[in-house]
């Protein structure tokens, strides 16, 4: 939002926010099992109800926690077991 913010006329805000939408649904469209509509509805459901926003923040940190761990055994040497 800075760059939008930044922007000094209309048109330039107006060509950031196109290219925002357009790099958030091709990353929505590039997510196996979700529709940009999905999503959409899914983040307004959650700005209609905290306590959903809450559960999908909770579930996002805990993918993101596995991730790192994943990543962290993939770039163990070769050989190495990285569980020990």
């Amino acid at each position: 939002m800075p760059q939008i913010e930044a922007a000094e006329t209309d048109e330039a805000r107006r060509e950031l926010i196109a290219e925002a939408d357009r790099k958030a649904i091709a990353a929505v469209e590039a997510t196996i099992g979700i529709t940009p509509g999905e999503y959409l509805a899914i983040a307004e459901a959650a700005k209609a109800d905290e306590g959903l926003a809450q559960r999908i923040d909770d579930r996002l940190d805990d993918l993101k926690e596995k991730q790192s761990g994943r990543r962290i055994r993939m770039e163990s040497p070769a050989g190495s077991d990285a569980s020990e």
